[in-house]
């Protein structure tokens, strides 16, 4: 065993040249046992040089990176690795075969510098050096944030920073998902791997510049996934198939009573297609009206197999919307049930079929043949005979936006947008079969679409539904009743369920996500202190199929802890995903940390938006040529959002570009105003006393800022509030003590109270609604 008393600068040179022709043995040796397990595709090879120093900057995901990295690799490389495995007898000589350097966070200043000068006198003589910059192997499957010291090296070496990134190893045997790294059945064998090489950086590279390039691979990495990727309904069908007893194991359920297996909720959506094709012939698209419920997931699975795009409509949205989401869809047929079709105000013009007729009257004869047919078909047939697979490209659904600022948009989502969306916050989420999701959210929202029908069904896990996610006690029915795991909403439902929900009803959950809305902090430490469960945030868009970020529970791996959230973000990208913050006039990179729009860019982008391709073109901007020629360039989506990425790599979301205004020439944020008074109102100062119980936290004002008309100043900041009144004067005073701008702050007169605040069937804050109560009451007072 090597003493570290012989750790220099001239020894680490010497290993790498004295192992040259043993690193090609080892490659020849480790070879059958690449291929046998896994399937590596290469991209970007070509931005390395055949000659010369070669600085890799890589994210970090399992034990084998060192070999699959070194196997991708024409030249031999050497890596920094943790001394740890540097002296240990199994795996020191392999390591030292590949002319590793060892450094661990505890060394001795001068240990770490001798570390640091052996990587640069490697570079110097014209080696490829590897090292992971996060500083460890990622516990939580984010790319974490990276350490400064690679900046240190590159600038000393005077050599190129080259970005690398690894897809697939998240998962497997060698990875830390399911909390640990060995002993892990394979999900796939040959699993498929890609390794990416970015161009390379100049030496000066900051380190957030770096690991956005990471990140920029991830998201071409990611979309070559598409390769191995199935279908939405393919996904459902081979996962029902491979549930175990599938006709006894609960697959979905619903307050209604209703309770189906895996065989059964096959069974039916088979049904429900063949029906399908006789009912609905010659018809491209189908529309439904349904709230959460098993009807509604089986009539989506349904009518994918049947290959028609559905279509879920906002049953709660003004008439006027749905008449936009039918006339640009071209509907014909719109399934819905009785109880739905009794409110007033939908169009006419559709024909309506309600779906509990057309189960009562199913002949018997189809009943039986479809349960055979789900019993006993061969998945290869199945997917030939009885479904139109269709491909990963074609459209999978029409999702139309909630319509906060605007008309409603059409967004079209495939097939590979959606499961990429699932894949990636299924992996950070450690979602399995042993989960129970809890859906209240309408599948007419992106995230109900998305995670809460389509999630479970292919990733094997358990669903209940409950119609209205605003019934806190009907929702903590549920949660106890079928021992949901994992529940997501918005932070006005959650407030909700803090008041109406009892501890004993949520604590099966082990996890609680908002989003769709700022987490409200007065929420999050009420719910946390009432169900002794931290409730994190979440970020998405509809256009993103739709979770973009999402923040999961720190992980401690003996003495090793990662940090998985942060509050007041909300969270870390998913895999898969590139982020760039972007000046608000150039759309050009923000310098450093400055909060700037959020672009994003990856597989689960958007198609377009339908029928409007103004819009589309608005929406996009041109993204960088991929990393290998013939790949499709993935273009950046801008978002309607201002925030900023942290140097751990935790995205912060500070206002939505909408709700900037421009007063005296400064933009001026209405969120961070209305953050600001909440922490200035009275009950803000009242201490928090979970004794008293965490209802009070909740039962707070309700602020929303918005600006009118002025003739001084063009625009002018009010404010319409819920709750009691308030000192309007002694408010501004503590805001003001504060350092709020005096340009921000309203005037006394511009405070208008109302008996609550409009919110849409998302959770959102309905701003248009919100500015006619803010005109109607600033009328009034005229």
């Amino acid at each position: 065993m090597l003493g570290r008393s012989c750790l220099n600068a001239n020894y680490y040179s010497k290993l790498g040249q004295m192992n040259l022709t043993g690193w090609r043995i080892l490659r020849f040796l480790m070879r059958p046992f690449v291929r046998v397990f896994y399937r590596i595709t290469v991209i970007g090879a070509r931005n390395l040089p055949a000659h010369g120093p070669v600085l890799l900057v890589c994210n970090h995901v399992s034990y084998v990176d060192s070999i699959i990295l070194g196997y991708a690799l024409e030249r031999p490389p050497r890596f920094l690795i943790w001394r740890k495995f540097f002296d240990a007898w199994f795996t020191g000589p392999l390591v030292r075969a590949f002319g590793a350097i060892p450094v661990a966070p505890d060394d001795a200043p001068e240990a770490i510098k001798t570390s640091l000068a052996g990587v640069v006198a490697a570079l110097k003589a014209g080696e490829v050096v590897c090292l992971f910059p996060e500083g460890g192997m990622t516990r939580t499957g984010h790319v974490h944030g990276f350490k400064r010291g690679f900046e240190l090296i590159a600038r000393r070496a005077d050599v190129p920073i080259t970005p690398v990134y690894m897809d697939g190893l998240w998962g497997s045997i060698f990875s830390f998902e399911g909390g640990r790294y060995f002993f892990k059945r394979p999900k796939r064998i040959p699993r498929p791997l890609t390794v990416a090489f970015g161009r390379p950086l100049p030496p000066d590279t900051s380190s957030a510049d770096v690991r956005r390039a990471v990140m920029d691979l991830g998201s071409d990495a990611f979309a070559l996934r598409k390769r191995f990727q199935l279908p939405l309904h393919v996904k459902f069908w081979r996962a029902a198939r491979s549930s175990p007893f599938m006709w006894r194991r609960l697959c979905m359920a619903d307050s209604t009573g209703q309770e189906l297996t895996w065989g059964a909720s096959l069974a039916g959506a088979l049904m429900l297609s063949r029906w399908m094709d006789r009912r609905c012939r010659g018809q491209k698209s189908v529309g439904m009206m349904m709230p959460a419920s098993v009807g509604a997931a089986l009539m989506n699975a349904a009518t994918l197999i049947s290959g028609r795009v559905p279509v879920n409509l906002n049953f709660t949205g003004a008439r006027a919307s749905i008449a936009v989401a039918i006339r640009r869809c071209g509907l014909k047929t719109v399934f819905t049930s009785r109880a739905l079709l009794q409110r007033t105000g939908l169009p006419e013009r559709p024909e309506y079929v309600y779906l509990e007729d057309v189960m009562r009257r199913m002949p018997r004869r189809d009943r039986v043949l479809c349960y055979l047919l789900a019993a006993i078909t061969p998945n290869a047939i199945a997917e030939r005979r009885l479904m139109r697979r269709g491909a990963m490209d074609d459209l999978a659904t029409v999702m139309f936006t909630s319509g906060a600022t605007g008309e409603p948009k059409g967004v079209m989502l495939s097939h590979h947008n959606i499961v990429s969306n699932i894949e990636a916050f299924s992996e950070v989420m450690a979602f399995g079969p042993s989960d129970t999701m809890m859906g209240m959210l309408p599948p007419f929202h992106s995230f109900g679409f998305t995670a809460t029908l389509w999630t479970p069904l292919t990733v094997r896990m358990r669903v209940v539904y409950h119609p209205n996610p605003l019934d806190a006690k009907g929702v903590g029915r549920m949660v106890a009743k079928y021992r949901a795991t994992v529940i997501a909403g918005t932070s006005s439902f959650f407030a909700l369920y803090v008041r109406g929900c009892e501890p004993e009803q949520f604590r099966s959950l082990r996890l609680a996500v908002a989003g769709a809305q700022k987490l409200v902090p007065a929420v999050a430490e009420a719910f946390e202190a009432r169900f002794d469960l931290p409730l994190t945030e979440g970020y998405g868009c509809t256009e993103l199929s739709p979770v973009v970020s999402v923040n999961v529970p720190d992980v401690r791996d003996g003495p090793v802890k990662q940090i998985g959230s942060r509050v007041g973000s909300v969270g870390r990208p998913l895999p898969g995903l590139g982020i760039l913050v972007a000046d608000r006039e150039t759309l050009r990179p923000a310098a450093g940390n400055a909060p700037g729009v959020i672009l994003v860019r990856g597989p689960s982008v958007m198609m377009r938006y339908m029928d409007d391709a103004r819009a589309t073109a608005a929406a996009f901007r041109e993204g960088p040529p991929p990393p290998e020629p013939g790949l499709r360039r993935l273009d950046w989506y801008v978002t309607a959002d201002i925030g900023a990425v942290d140097e751990d790599g935790f995205l912060h979301i500070h206002d939505r570009i909408s709700r900037f205004s421009k007063i005296g020439g400064e933009m001026v944020p209405h969120m961070v105003i209305e953050a600001a008074l909440a922490a200035a109102s009275p009950e803000a100062e009242r201490p928090f006393d979970a004794a008293q119980g965490a209802l009070s936290m909740v039962e707070r004002r309700s602020f929303a800022v918005v600006t009118l008309p002025d003739r001084v100043r063009g625009e002018k900041v009010v404010v319409v509030y819920s709750g009691p009144e308030l000192d309007a004067g002694a408010l501004l005073h503590r805001m003001s003590e504060r350092g709020v701008p005096n340009l921000w702050l309203p005037s006394p007169k511009d405070f208008h109270r109302v008996e609550g605040l409009p919110f849409l069937p998302s959770g959102k804050l309905d701003l248009a609604a919100t500015r006619r109560l803010a005109e109607a009451a600033a009328a009034a007072r005229d």
